[in-house]
């Protein structure tokens, strides 16, 4: 039996609280079971590209901001073994940490299959996946499809060869279209595709690109190796501010998308020119200092982390008021039954018209539970550590929803 509805909780973005009495949300239909999928599985999809683990700055700046920032897995160009001993070092330190690696074999770097063996005796446990060419049209080799085809069917016999099929996985190039390409999905473990780094929407559907891929791969999960934002002035950038919002939703739409694993691009700003787009895509300034984005997704990580053993998630009765396109939702549940509800407007937060950040009007979203939970929190990883409100013994609730998360948390 349900019991009577005698609370209505308002949660607004600054965290005030009030309550209403009656029956004003009786105009909600009832609440419907939502499948919710393991929110350390979220947490498992996100990695970050570091590029070189082998700088001067790598264990002073970047090995304690990747600790802190609570990512398990990191992307780096590999180096041939005559030149790697650091980079391995290095690698080996965050595996240690529990970050793992994923390594870019390209043959511009005279990185060739052959060298696979040697490189995964040293990094052992923390080598987890390999890619194949990237960005194979630069420099002074310019690779046809063939060839990269080639090389990706070596990797494979390598992987094989020393015994790490299942261990190691094999990714698909970058920079040669699927079509090129054709079937390789008897050789692959994931496919692989980028997206370009510009002022588009984050969470945008992506069925397209997942089909091209699967021209590739075909039914092999899939990864986006590379994806970001620039902050620095410049006709494909965004604000600090917009980054911020954008990367928590970029990596939350493709999590709801089916994407196997997200790379963002990247930790660290470049060194060669920071009014170059591609040299502002980092986490961090090129001096070490954090923009907005880190201790966003810092803290959305925290939020959701619940490493264990794998768990059936248990279906949720709940209900939104209203659902269109523009506000998007994520249900999660972790191991010990409670789950997050997370809700976001799929929106600009930034015009590139007029250059600035666009000032989006939150929307007051209804949510019913079929039954009362024990304690819901609200917590907005953009703002800060502490929670937004908390309350007990509800069935429903109103939340504010701007162009950023709000992650509910239910107790039941």
């Amino acid at each position: 039996m349900r019991r009577a509805l005698d609370l209505l909780v308002v949660i607004g973005c600054a965290g005030a609280l009030s309550c209403v009495e009656g029956d004003v949300l009786t105009r909600l239909s009832p609440p419907e079971p939502v499948v919710p999928r393991a929110a350390d599985d979220l947490v498992d999809s996100i990695g970050i590209t570091i590029l070189r683990a082998n700088d001067d700055h790598f264990p002073t700046i970047e090995l304690p901001a990747l600790e802190r920032l609570g990512v398990r897995h990191v992307r780096d160009w590999a180096l041939p073994p005559v030149e790697n001993a650091e980079q391995v070092a290095m690698l080996q330190m965050l595996g240690e940490l529990g970050i793992r690696s994923h390594l870019i074999f390209e043959p511009r770097f005279d990185v060739l299959p052959e060298h696979f063996m040697a490189t995964a005796s040293a990094l052992g446990d923390a080598l987890e996946s390999i890619e194949g060419p990237n960005d194979n049209d630069a420099g002074d080799i310019d690779l046809s499809a063939d060839e990269v085809i080639e090389y990706l069917r070596a990797l494979r016999i390598a992987i094989d060869d020393a015994g790490l099929a299942g261990q190691v996985a094999l990714v698909d190039a970058l920079d040669i279209e699927p079509e090129d390409k054709g079937d390789l999905s008897e050789i692959l473990d994931y496919g692989n595709f980028e997206r370009d780094r510009d002022r588009a929407l984050p969470a945008l559907d992506l069925s397209d690109r997942k089909d091209a891929a699967r021209l590739t791969c075909g039914a092999k999960p899939l990864m986006v190796t590379e994806c970001g934002y620039s902050t620095t002035d410049g006709d494909t950038s965004v604000s600090e501010a917009a980054a911020a919002k954008y990367l928590l939703r970029l990596v939350l739409g493709h999590f709801e998308q089916n994407i196997a694993r997200t790379y963002i691009d990247e930790l660290m700003d470049g060194p060669d020119d920071p009014s170059l787009p591609f040299m502002a895509q980092g986490l961090l300034n090129i001096d070490g200092s954090e923009k907005p984005a880190f201790g966003a997704l810092q803290r959305l990580l925290e939020l959701l982390a619940d490493e264990g053993e794998p768990f059936e998630p248990v279906p949720l009765e709940l209900r939104l008021e209203e659902e269109t396109d523009q506000l998007r939702q994520l249900l999660l549940q972790k191991r010990d039954g409670s789950y997050a509800l997370i809700l976001w407007q799929e929106v600009e937060s930034f015009d590139g018209r007029s250059e600035g950040d666009v000032e989006v009007e939150p929307r007051t979203v209804l949510v019913a539970l079929d039954t009362p939970a024990v304690r819901i929190r609200v917590h907005e990883p953009l703002h800060g550590k502490d929670r937004v409100a908390s309350e007990t013994d509800l069935r429903e609730l109103e939340v504010s929803v701007a162009d950023h998360p709000s992650i509910v948390l239910i107790e039941r």
